[in-house]
């Protein structure tokens, strides 16, 4: 029997359920027909749109967990009635990774390569003449205008000292009519999963209390993952990139870009994503690229604690399956990025 309702209508199989149909028989009785449909669906609630319940749009990386999607009517519910909306309450408990999330996003809008790294563009309505106009729209991406009201979204500490969301309403108006509209869109558009580690859970070698922990993988990717893994085992090594980088990998992966634009150091030891077992050396392909530092804010919009000091470095610390890694010294060579 076709499972209509969890794939495509022409998909014969359910790839998440390896054949097993979810399709409630119209014999069964409402509560076969219900346990049926939650067994068929809690499993992948991550794939649906929790405004909508339509899949992700294809093209964009699938969430680690449910989420709002792209499409125009979700991201305008998300803006004018908060539905899928990060609470204040969200905001304090999250801080760290809200200071990250701000902190990469502005990197990527300063940058001089901001049309290649910026993706996906954000979706912002804002109310011109009692209308809804888009104020920025990945259609028609405005780089300077982002580049401009990035500069201006909040400080953590101004997050911080919202005791409610109308005060952070009220802060955020201060610097332009767009400004809660980004908050929450880069908030809500990252499909990874990001938890501050706590203080016992650190690496103690790395010599900074900023460490998380990052969940950027499907359920469905993460499966395919855990059986390359049991056939071939895995090992770990660190990835560098510029901070500016990380909006996009954060949403999309760590991607083997070889050959591509978006390659910024040379291929000595051929095309791939290129890794370490040593910090040290994953250290000097974060450097921070000229001209992309994040600009310092000016009046009450004081910049950002995570990027007080512009020179910041990121790396990940990455799962990588031991099939096809080209080991150079110190230096790693993953041709396929789905091992990672």
């Amino acid at each position: 029997e076709r499972c209509t309702f969890l794939n495509e209508t022409d998909c014969l199989r359910c790839a998440m359920c390896e054949g097993s149909s979810f399709t409630s028989v119209q014999e069964d009785g409402f509560l076969v027909q219900l346990y049926d449909y939650l067994m068929g669906k809690i499993p992948q609630l991550h794939r649906f749109c929790i405004n909508c319940d339509q899949i992700h749009l294809p093209g964009l990386a699938q969430p680690a967990w449910p989420s709002v999607c792209q499409r125009e009517l979700c991201q305008w519910s998300l803006t004018e009635m908060g539905i899928g909306r990060i609470s204040t309450d969200d905001l304090m408990l999250y801080a760290e990774v809200v200071d990250l999330l701000l902190a990469i996003t502005r990197a990527a809008a300063a940058s001089p390569r901001s049309n290649q790294i910026l993706s996906p563009f954000p979706l912002v309505f804002v109310e011109k003449e009692q209308k809804q106009e888009k104020g920025l729209d990945p259609k028609k991406p405005d780089y300077i205008k982002m580049k401009e009201v990035a500069e201006k979204l909040p400080s953590m500490q101004q997050i911080a000292a919202s005791e409610n969301e109308n005060q952070l309403l009220e802060i955020c108006n201060q610097g332009g009519d767009m400004i809660y509209g980004l908050l929450q869109w880069i908030l809500t558009s990252c499909p990874a999963r990001i938890l501050s580690l706590p203080r016992g859970h650190r690496l103690k070698s790395m010599g900074t209390p900023y460490q998380f922990l990052v969940q950027s993988a499907s359920p469905e990717r993460e499966e395919i993952f855990a059986k390359a893994k049991s056939i071939h085992g895995s090992t770990f090594a660190f990835h560098g990139s510029p901070i500016e980088n990380w909006h996009r990998i954060l949403r999309e992966g760590i991607k083997n870009v070889s050959g591509t634009p978006l390659q910024l150091n040379g291929a000595a030891y051929g095309p791939g994503v290129y890794l370490s077992p040593n910090a040290s050396t994953s250290l000097g392909y974060s450097k921070v690229q000229g001209g992309t530092s994040v600009p310092s804010q000016s009046g009450d919009l004081s910049k950002n604690i995570f990027v007080s000091d512009k020179q910041v470095h990121i790396m990940a610390l990455c799962e990588i399956i031991e099939n096809g890694i080209k080991r150079n010294g110190t230096v790693w060579v993953v041709s396929n990025d789905e091992h990672i």
